[in-house]
């Protein structure tokens, strides 16, 4: 037998990852680049029924309050924000 909701949960996982690595391209050209361990530090988890962004560096967030002249402040946001899709809310907008 069909397992709808199997089927369903299956094919959202497929569009999550697909932006997550979207948004994850967009935030990784964004980072500003000296040495290039910030940009490299880029990575992408799954913990339950969601993905996770995450940069191991310390220095991130200061980066990202526009300490380098390469990137204004607040970078990833919109970076994440650029991708077709997103919105402000962190929901994914799809269009019929």
């Amino acid at each position: 037998m069909f397992d709808f909701n199997k089927a369903f949960e299956k094919e959202v996982d497929v569009i999550m990852k697909a932006k997550t690595e979207a948004i994850l391209q967009s935030v990784v050209n964004s980072t500003p680049i000296d040495t290039g361990k910030a940009r490299n530090s880029w990575s992408i988890s799954k913990e339950k029924d969601r993905y996770l962004l995450s940069n191991t560096v310390d220095y991130i967030e200061e980066l990202n309050g526009g300490s380098s002249e390469q990137a204004g402040p607040y970078f990833i946001e919109s970076a994440i924000l650029g991708v077709p899709g997103t919105s402000p809310d962190g929901a994914i907008v799809v269009k019929k």
